[in-house]
């Protein structure tokens, strides 16, 4: 009897003994299929990780020209960006890495006999924090997540400039359609106008005065300095004003006037200014010489300093404080 039971025992071993071929082409097939999907899987993954990653640059790109508008500083907007700081948008993306025209400093305010001040303007960069590259040729570049490069100073973005109005594009890991080889973002300004420029050719200036003139002055005008491209310029209001009122400061009405630019303004830290006017008749000329209760006194008189951000609160409100 133990003889048979181990001749069954055998025999049963002997048709369980492995894996015909056609199971081991299934197993190999399915294989290959799970290595295909993680390799898919994997690859979709770094492609999305690089895709995020250009779109957050985008959003770091357009900070460094306009600066956070949703920051604030004791209350009060805090600007900052290669506009506040040069008055103008950038030519490319090397210029809000690396040192461009004037540096940082103090501009005296002049053109007006009597104004004491100063604006502070020029590049105050970087604007975009990143590190240079390693080797001899080491360079501080700024790429969209794929690297792209194309040796210009975009660093292979698309960088182009419209009317007051940027448009920068990742080109993607293109050539192609897919969703990652497209340009992004397709269509649209990453800057638009009125992100770092303001049209003030509606806006009215309150000017205010805290006591009467020592004499009736008849025209008089609003000129507002700031900063273009480096440089400090003005403009002034459109049409001379007067002010009389030799009582009562109650006497002495608020004047709305108007400055109408052959171009949007750029945001920034402004210093504005009551000049006298030479001729009532002639708005043009000025007898470079800044009111200061009348248009014959020679004192020096500090300008009144605003900030002008797109989308801010108007009428804008100028103190003017007879000394």
């Amino acid at each position: 009897m133990p003889k048979i039971i181990a001749q069954s025992q055998f025999s049963q071993y002997q048709t369980c003994k492995g894996f015909t071929l056609l199971e081991m082409l299934l197993v190999i097939a399915l294989l290959g299929m799970m290595a295909l999907t993680a390799t898919a899987l994997v690859d979709n993954f770094d492609e999305q990780s690089r895709f995020d990653v250009t779109k957050s640059r985008l959003q770091q790109i357009k900070t460094a020209i306009v600066g956070d508008p949703t920051r604030t500083l004791n209350g009060e907007p805090a600007i900052s960006g290669f506009v506040a700081d040069m008055g103008r948008l950038p030519d490319n993306i090397e210029e809000l890495i690396e040192p461009v025209g004037m540096l940082w400093t103090a501009i005296d305010i002049s053109g007006v006999s009597g104004v004491v001040g100063q604006l502070y303007g020029g590049w105050h960069g970087p604007y975009l924090d990143v590190m240079p590259s390693s080797g001899a040729s080491a360079v501080r570049a700024f790429r969209d997540g794929w690297g792209n490069d194309d040796g210009t100073p975009n660093f292979g973005w698309n960088f182009t400039s419209g009317v007051n109005a940027l448009i920068v594009q990742s080109y993607g890991s293109g050539p192609g359609t897919d969703i990652y080889e497209v340009d992004y973002p397709a269509t649209g300004n990453l800057i638009e106008v009125n992100d770092w420029a303001i049209d003030v050719s509606s806006v009215n200036f309150n000017i205010t005065f805290n006591k009467p003139p020592a004499t009736d002055e008849p025209a008089l005008k609003l000129r507002l300095y700031f900063l273009e491209d480096g440089a400090v310029e003005f403009e002034d209001n459109d049409a001379v004003f007067g002010v009389s009122g030799l009582t009562s400061v109650s006497s002495v009405q608020p004047k709305l006037v108007s400055i109408s630019p052959e171009d949007p303004l750029p945001m920034g830290k402004y210093a504005a200014v009551v000049v006298c006017s030479n001729d009532p008749s002639d708005t043009t000329p000025f007898n470079d010489n800044i009111f200061n209760g009348s248009c014959s006194s020679s004192s020096n008189h500090p300008p009144y300093y605003f900030t002008l951000l797109p989308k801010m609160q108007l009428p804008i409100n100028i103190p003017w404080n007879i000394q």
